[in-house]
């Protein structure tokens, strides 16, 4: 490969002697540079004030006007890469050294020219000239390349930081996977999204939530699904039939048909549990590069931990609201949802019936207890809980008010309907065995009615007073029936 520069480089001769003026000149010009030439150190120094300064200059020490050393501090002045070569008499040899010392390149005694060597020495300075400015590139490229790098870790971690604001504060499960959707789609320019998150140990359904910057076709939604189901890290599959699917996506004025042609997945694990699957999706040929990988697992670690602590305070309401035994809310909640739903009932002008049940006392708990044991009476106790949660309506709600004792709320309920209602729990487990253990109880119970109508000034003790002397009345007659009482 040839070393000759791909355009001319200037030179500048200085000299006051013509005859070696001219020898340089021809030299460099034979070599190919372009060639500038001073006889008095004031030219040289208005060549030296042009926009374009030479690489390299050859300056005689000795010259009528200015000294060659002043030459030489302003030439470095102006552009302290330009290269110097000192031309001198054996008697300037001091001079020379000192030369070398303020950044010339080197020298050349005019009463001993090589006319050889000088083209060396000149292709040998300007070479040293262009590994400089080539480092000086190198340099100047590792700094914006260093810069840019800063640039996109302080927007990582500004990313970083993002996520962990917009997920801590996030108390319920799909509320957070849409928080992770927003995120992925806004932070690694995805094209979907989805997760799919498997509740660990509360009585919910898996859910999955997909996401697009354009809306999903059916189809794009049911790929995008599909590839969650496969993907879900459990060791038994998930039936799409028993997933709770939500979309959610900008509103674009084309949609989505899901032919991504890059999909990435991640799984969402804590130390104590696998929760489920992240999936993207993308149109652009090329995966995501490392940087977004790295953003997409920081995401899956702080979604994860989000969602579990959503399930934990999750499980913490459930034992807050719950009977541990039956699963049924228990005597405090009970009265909580009682004064809300008669608050509700006074604003909409409905009423509400409650409707308290009490085992009878020949198959009831202390009678079981008493005979058969605390574990068959506790499992008595869960198998009636059973029955009169499968035989009320979506709206009502069903609580163990304490020992054999239950209640339950039905709101926009008149008497008629009470009444109805209560005949049909107490017959359903009349007529319903309860086997447990390798024994069967029939159970019978008494039942009380109460109906709040608005404006009518009865709270919530009252009422449930009102449904418990209806269902002592029930008892006083014998059992196995129901009784309302009113207030008035």
């Amino acid at each position: 490969m040839s070393n000759e520069p791909e355009t001319l480089e200037k030179i500048l001769i200085v000299d006051d002697e013509e005859n070696i003026r001219q020898l340089l000149a021809r030299l460099c010009e034979r070599e190919g540079y372009d060639v500038l030439t001073a006889s008095t150190g004031r030219e040289a120094l208005n060549l030296l004030e042009q926009s374009e300064l030479p690489a390299l200059a050859i300056v005689d020490l000795r010259l009528p006007d200015i000294d060659g050393m002043e030459i030489l501090r302003r030439a470095r002045e102006r552009d302290p890469r330009m290269v110097i070569i000192i031309l001198t008499g054996y008697a300037d040899f001091k001079s020379a050294v000192e030369a070398l010392n303020l950044g010339a390149y080197d020298y050349i005694q005019k009463d001993a020219l090589n006319i050889q060597l000088i083209p060396v020495i000149i292709q040998r300075a300007l070479d040293r000239r262009r590994v400089g400015l080539r480092n000086e590139q190198l340099i100047a490229e590792l700094q914006r390349a260093n810069a840019e790098l800063q640039r996109q870790r302080a927007h990582q971690l500004h990313i970083i930081q993002q996520m962990g604001r917009a997920l801590a504060g996030g108390l319920q499960a799909q509320e957070i996977a849409e928080v992770m959707i927003a995120l992925a789609i806004s932070a690694m320019a995805c094209d979907a999204a989805g997760v799919l998150v498997a509740p660990p140990s509360i009585p919910q359904k898996p859910f999955a939530l997909l996401g697009s910057t354009r809306p999903l076709t059916h189809e794009a939604q049911q790929t995008l699904l599909e590839a969650l189901i496969t993907r879900f890290p459990g060791r038994f599959p998930i039936p799409v039939k028993d997933v709770d699917v939500h979309v959610t996506s900008d509103d674009a004025p084309e949609e989505d048909e899901g032919h991504w042609r890059h999909m990435e997945a991640v799984t969402l694990t804590t130390r104590e549990s696998t929760l489920g699957v992240m999936v993207l999706g993308s149109h652009r040929e090329a995966p995501c590069d490392e940087d977004a990988l790295a953003i997409l697992r920081v995401l899956a670690t702080q979604g994860s931990i989000a969602l579990e602590n959503a399930f934990l305070f999750a499980r913490m309401c459930e034992l807050a609201t719950r009977d541990s035994l039956t699963g049924l809310y228990n005597h405090s909640h009970f009265f909580e949802l009682l004064e809300a739903e008669i608050s509700r009932s006074e604003r909409h002008g409905y009423s509400l019936a409650i409707i308290m049940l009490d085992m009878d006392r020949a198959s009831g708990l202390k009678y079981i207890n008493d005979t058969y044991g605390h574990q068959v009476g506790d499992a008595v106790l869960r198998e009636v809980a059973k029955v009169l949660t499968y035989n009320v309506r979506r709206a009502d709600s069903v609580a163990r008010y304490g020992g054999d004792e239950f209640a339950i709320l039905a709101p926009e309920t008149g008497k008629n309907e009470a009444m109805i209602l209560a005949n049909r729990l107490c017959q359903q487990l009349r007529e319903t065995p309860i086997r447990v253990m390798g024994l069967e109880f029939h159970i019978t119970v008494s039942g009380g009615v109460a109906v709040f109508t608005p404006k009518s000034g009865v709270n919530a003790a009252t009422l449930v007073d009102l449904a418990d002397q209806g269902m002592y009345l029930a008892k006083e007659q014998g059992g196995n029936r129901v009784f309302m009482v009113d207030w008035d």
